[in-house]
């Protein structure tokens, strides 16, 4: 707790520190998958969506930073199969509520060097994510094992947008997103999450 407590006030310095701020909101799309599981993709993945709020600073020219908070709800196949083909049994669902740190770089399509915000640009995002996680089993039985989780988590997240501005200080990305999770569970390690991700900014 104390962790995600300094990492949220970091980025939070680090913001009010900088300037060219843009606030936004963003909903993500995909399929979501509890690992490790060794078997086929199509029969080990569910579905997940998420929502959130960001905040982006400008660190530098062409370099980003990127917070805010966001409320994912990942679905799981109900169990995972371990590479000696035991199955083990899965929460349902696995919520997150966490803070990204990314980073973000933006790429003129036009090969300029100079940013122009009225032009559409790619943008490349990479960072980390802490997070609270808890778990819904819907009803169902499952043992101690399967439950034990860790309240407090960390992730990655990667990721590509199109962006293109809308207005004098509005602008619309979309693009392919990844996104880690750790569960702190000794057999359902991780939660994945591969999405298309849409985000709406407003600068001020």
């Amino acid at each position: 707790m104390k962790n995600l407590l300094f990492i949220i006030a970091m980025v939070c310095a680090c913001s009010a520190s900088t300037f060219a701020q843009n606030l936004g909101f963003t909903f993500s799309r995909g399929a979501s998958g509890v690992y490790p599981n060794h078997y086929t993709f199509s029969k080990s993945h569910s579905q997940g969506v998420s929502i959130g709020l960001t905040h982006a600073a400008e660190v530098k020219h062409a370099l980003n930073l990127r917070t805010g908070l966001n409320l994912s709800a990942l679905a799981s196949t109900r169990s995972i199969t371990l590479r000696n083909h035991q199955v083990i049994m899965v929460p349902d669902m696995y919520y997150f509520l966490d803070v990204p740190v990314v980073l973000e770089h933006t790429i003129n399509l036009d090969g300029s060097y100079q940013h122009d915000d009225s032009k559409p640009c790619l943008q490349l995002l990479g960072g980390i994510n802490a997070g609270f996680l808890w778990n819904d089993k819907k009803g169902r039985e499952l043992s101690e094992v399967a439950m034990r989780t860790s309240p407090v988590n960390v992730g990655c997240t990667f990721g590509a947008q199109y962006s293109m501005p809308q207005s004098s200080n509005s602008t619309f990305a979309i693009g392919p997103m990844i996104k880690f999770m750790g569960t702190g569970n000794q057999h359902s390690k991780y939660v994945g999450f591969y999405s298309l991700q849409i985000d709406w900014r407003f600068n001020y």
